[in-house]
């Protein structure tokens, strides 16, 4: 095995990061240069953001849209892959810790850049997804819900939303833009030449993607998606959405640990790494990395459930829709007991006092959406049953009885 001096990578994988330092600045290039041409024809309003994409998707444009979409999934897997390969050669110490640092920062805008996008063709997907991260954002104790607030604009997805998240976007490209241009001088210096068919077909490959496959796109958002949960995580979160659900699992109420609390863990120390630990022994931080790796690959595949479409349309699918029996109206008393119990269970810990959603989705329009028990029972019991993409967490102990209050109380006209 070849051996690491200190600040050195291995000689082997010197074109390597350097390939992939250039890819990534070529990608950003191509992703700012189509940015800008779509910005021409795109205004952030609840009105207008919806048909102006679906006018980009029909018209000369779709090209470069799909362009800016599978560029930014490309620079989001590039810029991981050029984090995890900077710690597993050891390439972070010494005079190399700029543009290490710098490549985690890197990673984190792209992952951010992406996502803040997703809102901007403000169809049902978006503007559920908006919802749930931010639900997720209001786990987070004691400033949960002022971090929600902040990243809705309000208490729900809204044209304030919208417009501050295009903001985001924009400062985010900014922010990326800039930092490259400054650490790509390390580049000679620190890793060597550069593979430059390699780093040219990688920031090529979004066109070629394009080409063939538009961005996914659905339905323009409704009233209801403003605060509905139905729609499943994009690829990108779908980790994260994973360890919510497992820490979830290990107990009601831990899912902010598994989505936020270990990622920032886990983020912070790549951080410090370069300067607070450089002369940790190799073999911890290969193992960290590993760790790392297995435990948000094995909570998105056994607890992430599915994520949404690639491509073509990726209107959420309602959960509980089998279920169309016959339909008992809500009994009063019964809806009495259930008011009772959603207070004592926690559930308004979530879903709002008054219904309305704080981390969890709003509660107010379940007459209209699920009007039948059946489904409360199941769901409630078991959400993953019925909701593969469900962070809820289960309550397998409640009995009939109190399955019923619940359905009758939410089941209730308002």
């Amino acid at each position: 095995m070849l051996r690491l001096s200190m600040g050195e990578p291995q000689e082997k994988l010197k074109p390597v990061l350097s390939t992939l330092y250039a890819a990534t600045l070529l990608l950003f290039i191509v992703e700012a240069i189509a940015g800008c041409i779509l910005a021409v024809s795109y205004s952030p309003g609840v009105a207008t953001a919806h048909a102006q994409v679906a006018a980009m998707h029909a018209g000369p444009e779709r090209i470069v849209q799909a362009l800016h979409y599978w560029a930014s999934s490309v620079l989001i897997a590039a810029s991981g892959l050029l984090v995890m390969a900077m710690l597993w050669s050891e390439s972070y110490r010494d005079r190399l810790r700029v543009p290490f640092t710098a490549a985690v920062i890197f990673f984190l805008a792209a992952l951010a850049f992406q996502i803040s996008g997703n809102l901007l063709p403000f169809d049902r997907h978006g503007a559920q997804t908006a919802s749930i991260e931010a639900g997720i954002a209001a786990r987070a104790p004691v400033v949960g819900s002022s971090f929600r607030s902040l990243l809705l604009g309000g208490q729900g997805v809204s044209g304030a939303t919208l417009r501050f998240w295009y903001l985001m976007h924009w400062l985010l490209a900014l922010g990326i833009g800039a930092g490259l241009a400054g650490v790509y001088r390390f580049r000679r210096e620190t890793f060597g030449g550069i593979n430059k068919w390699a780093a040219a077909g990688l920031a090529l490959l979004p066109l070629a993607v394009s080409l063939f496959a538009a961005s996914p796109f659905g339905s323009p958002a409704t009233q209801a998606d403003m605060s509905a949960f139905d729609d499943r995580p994009s690829w990108y979160t779908w980790p994260l959405h994973g360890a919510l659900a497992l820490m979830d699992r290990v107990h009601s109420g831990w899912g902010w640990i598994g989505a936020m609390l270990i990622p920032g863990i886990f983020v912070l120390g790549a951080l410090l790494l370069p300067w607070a630990a450089p002369k940790l022994q190799q073999r911890f931080v290969r193992g960290a990395l590993i760790l790392c790796i297995c435990f948000f690959g094995g909570a998105a595949v056994f607890f992430g459930g599915a994520f949404s479409p690639l491509t073509g349309s990726r209107d959420p699918v309602a959960a509980g829709t089998k279920f169309k029996g016959t339909v008992v109206p809500p009994d009063a008393k019964l809806a009495a007991l259930g008011r009772t119990a959603f207070g004592n269970l926690g559930c308004s810990d979530c879903h709002g006092k008054d219904l309305a959603g704080d981390s969890g989705p709003s509660l107010k329009n379940e007459s209209q959406r699920h009007p039948d028990r059946e489904f409360y029972e199941v769901y409630v019991k078991n959400p993953k049953s019925v909701d593969p993409s469900s962070t809820m967490p289960p309550f397998p102990d409640l009995s009939k009885d109190q399955l019923d209050q619940l359905a009758d109380f939410l089941r209730q006209p308002r």
